[in-house]
């Protein structure tokens, strides 16, 4: 659950960012336009960081041997089947659904 939270704490915090920034850009958009510029700014920086901070987050949770590639994880779950099927079919007789 704790791994669970990270993304959902980086994304949360990048969408706070950028949606005040962008509602900032909006309203001071004909009135002041350098400060609308530059909020327009924070909102693209805080969408590249975002992004960035999800890629390290995934890299670091996901194990080497997985790939970003579509294909691949196709032919994993093509090979391996869902995650978690080979420790349910391993599971004791008790724990089976009847």
């Amino acid at each position: 659950m704790r791994i669970a939270r990270e993304p959902h704490d980086v994304v949360a915090h990048h969408m706070s960012v950028i949606s005040v920034q962008a509602n900032l850009a909006q309203y001071v958009f004909t009135t002041d336009p350098p400060t609308a510029r530059a909020a327009l700014d924070t909102v693209a920086a805080a969408g590249r960081e975002a992004q960035q901070d999800l890629q390290h987050l995934l890299t670091v949770l996901r194990p080497s041997h997985e790939t970003t590639d579509d294909r691949d994880l196709d032919t994993d779950l093509d090979r391996d089947g869902p995650p978690g099927l080979a420790r349910l079919a391993a599971a004791p007789s008790r724990y089976r659904p009847t």
